[in-house]
């Protein structure tokens, strides 16, 4: 099916009844996920983790469909098969990338669901001649509806009655759930020879590569002991204004509740982290009173201590432009990881302003030396300088940022929880003059209401 059958699997040994990996097809690059059995929880996870980093590096998936369907019984909802599987179907239903679908064997119920069925969108959907699809196997509901009829009836059938109960059924299933019977009204784009399957494919995938690929906006999107935390605001690079705060400090109060999270991952869609303050914000605030101002930007200084002070780790996860306000976004978390494209600034006196409420954080950052320098300046600071003087912990190559957060974030997960809050606390008491010391929170805010409203920054943001 693909180039050379050059194959590189995505979590080879783990979840093995989902075979995820990346390859070419005709050159193109693609994600593909196929069945290799009933999908259980492991594999569901491992499959929604493989969708979501075919979205970030805009990878088309091909999903080859031989499935029954979820792991069923007590054992596996209580370990938690219906949370998985959710979250393999949400990132499925979210992924805009280019998505096809071929029926190779069954799909049955909800793995059809999963793995990417009519309901999901995928660009094309095709059947092999052999395949089946339905609600479940044609013998299998035979068996169900028998047994309700047993039950009802409250008597034992012998094997004769038992199979003209069930024959009728079997041939219903058989006839419904072939692919002419499908075919026939529209639930796929034709029935085709196995063997041209790469060749339908290839021109598939010219056809849906011709145009841009949308960017996938996930919202809080958790994998395993991991949320993600998406600031989604792509067309204004993220731009903070007062309903992403309020969102993002909801969120990070949320998430501290929740303890099935063990790290925190905050993440920008699109081509920028974060751009800083929304200028259309900030020209209203221009034109607020000092008391109005005060209490807007008290309400940005307490989204940055909620993620500051944030009882389970941080990692940003800065793949471009953080910018002023994002600079203190990638300061407030525990870790920030950079690719090579981030670039940082604070820009902030260039517009009449200062950057007050991020101050403290930058400055416990990168140190005093180097705040005066970039404060004053607004220079840009580009990836290698930032990790230099301290502002990201790490650089690394743009197809390489997510795998670098999963292993920290792997590591994090290892910790005992209430430990790793007890350290942050540890940490803030033994930090004298410490960011999130309410006194010199109140006195930032205080700092940049004045500023805000006073001429420079009226001229500045006209």
């Amino acid at each position: 099916l693909v180039d050379d059958s050059d194959f590189d699997e995505f979590k080879q040994n783990y979840g093995t009844t989902l075979v995820t990996g990346f390859a070419r097809l005709n050159g193109w690059r693609v994600g593909i996920i196929a069945n290799n059995g009933i999908l259980f929880s492991e594999s569901a996870l491992k499959g929604a983790h493989f969708v979501e980093l075919c979205c970030q590096r805009g990878i088309p998936l091909i999903f080859l469909q031989n499935i029954t369907g979820f792991m069923v019984g007590k054992k596996y909802e209580n370990g938690g098969i219906a949370k998985d599987g959710a979250k393999l179907v949400t990132a499925v239903a979210c992924a805009s990338v280019p998505k096809f679908t071929v029926l190779i064997g069954g799909s049955f119920g909800a793995g059809n669901y999963g793995m990417c069925g009519r309901a999901y969108s995928p660009r094309m959907l095709w059947m092999w001649p052999n395949s089946r699809i339905s609600v479940m196997g044609g013998e299998q509901a035979a068996g169900v509806l028998a047994q309700v009829k047993k039950e009802q009836l409250g008597e034992a059938f012998t094997a004769e009655q038992e199979e003209a109960l069930k024959a009728p059924v079997r041939e219903q299933y058989e006839r419904q759930g072939h692919p002419y019977y499908a075919s026939a009204r529209l639930w796929d784009d034709g029935v085709i020879d196995p063997a041209q399957t790469r060749d339908v494919l290839s021109l598939a995938l010219e056809a849906a590569l011709s145009a841009p690929i949308e960017k996938t906006r996930f919202g809080v999107f958790r994998i395993g002991s991991t949320a993600t935390v998406w600031m989604n605001r792509p067309e204004l690079h993220n731009a903070l204004n007062e309903t992403l705060i309020a969102e993002l400090t909801a969120a990070f109060k949320a998430l501290q509740l929740d303890d099935s999270v063990r790290v925190i991952v905050l993440a920008g869609h699109g081509k920028s982290f974060s751009a800083g303050a929304d200028l259309d914000w900030m020209r209203r605030a221009a034109g607020y009173s000092e008391a109005e101002n005060l209490a807007d930007a008290q309400r940005l200084a307490a989204m940055l201590k909620a993620i500051y002070r944030s009882q389970k780790p941080v990692i940003a996860r800065i793949h471009g432009p953080a910018i002023a306000g994002g600079t203190g976004l990638a300061t407030v978390c525990d870790i920030a990881i950079a690719t090579e494209a981030a670039r940082f600034g604070l820009t902030e006196v260039r517009l009449g302003l200062i950057p007050a409420t991020i101050g403290p954080y930058v400055a416990d950052a990168i140190g005093w030396r180097q705040a005066r320098r970039y404060f004053l300046s607004a220079e840009r600071i580009d990836a290698a300088t930032a990790a230099r003087i301290g502002l990201v912990h790490e650089v690394v190559a743009a197809d390489m940022l997510d795998q670098r957060i999963a292993d920290i974030a792997s590591e994090l997960a290892k910790g005992a929880p209430r430990a790793l809050g007890a350290a942050k606390d540890l940490l803030a008491e033994l930090h004298e003059g410490s960011p999130w010391d309410d006194d010199l929170l109140a006195d930032t805010a205080s700092r940049i209401a004045s500023t805000r409203s006073g001429q420079e920054a009226r001229e500045g943001l006209a």
